[in-house]
């Protein structure tokens, strides 16, 4: 009758044993690495090893952006393409999710705009292809140049441009300053 208790009880820790181990595993022991062919999504999000967000890789209607994040859950940088490609940029944000910095590479023939801001100046300081904010010519640009923009406006208060029509034979080049009223200052 001994033997067959004591055989019980031995069964009994056994199992008590592997179902407490096969639950704590899990918990404990290194993660394992997966490999796989292919994965296939429309959002991937990574997470720190608190579970809090840090990076997301989204695609809708033509556009993918990968996005980071800081402790507080604040977007800090977006990196992405938008119209299926054709637009490409980097963008930089301040604590409360301004964009103070950026690099626009637009259609239809890829130029590129570099603008430079704060919390303040928004897109102060602008380099490259001097386009629209809102949209490019359907031809390109044929402007370049360096912009300082006016506090909270897109009115510019100096610019140096280089203009290259299609035969580069006849380029200019000139520079303006303007008055905070707007109009040009002459010396």
């Amino acid at each position: 009758m001994r033997l067959i208790k004591e055989s019980v009880l031995a069964a009994t820790a056994a199992l008590c044993g592997a179902v407490v181990g096969s639950l704590a595993t899990p918990h404990f022991a290194p993660p394992r690495s997966l490999e796989v062919e292919s994965i296939e999504a429309r959002r991937l999000t990574i997470l720190d090893e608190r579970g809090k967000v840090t990076a997301r890789l989204a695609s809708s209607g033509g556009s993918s952006v990968l996005s980071f994040y800081d402790s507080g859950m604040r977007r800090v940088l977006d990196v992405g393409v938008e119209d299926s490609g054709a637009s490409r940029f980097i963008r930089l944000f301040d604590t409360n999710g301004e964009v103070v910095a950026g690099l626009n590479s637009l259609p239809p023939h890829g130029e590129a705009t570099l603008y430079l801001g704060d919390d303040r100046w928004h897109s102060r300081i602008v380099i490259g292809a001097l386009i629209s904010d809102v949209a490019p010519a359907a031809s390109g640009t044929a402007e370049w140049g360096l912009e300082l923009r006016q506090p909270r406006s897109s009115r510019s208060l100096f610019t140096a441009l280089v203009r290259t029509p299609t035969d580069s034979s006849e380029s200019t080049v000139g520079v303006s300053l303007v008055r905070p009223d707007g109009t040009l200052w002459h010396p």
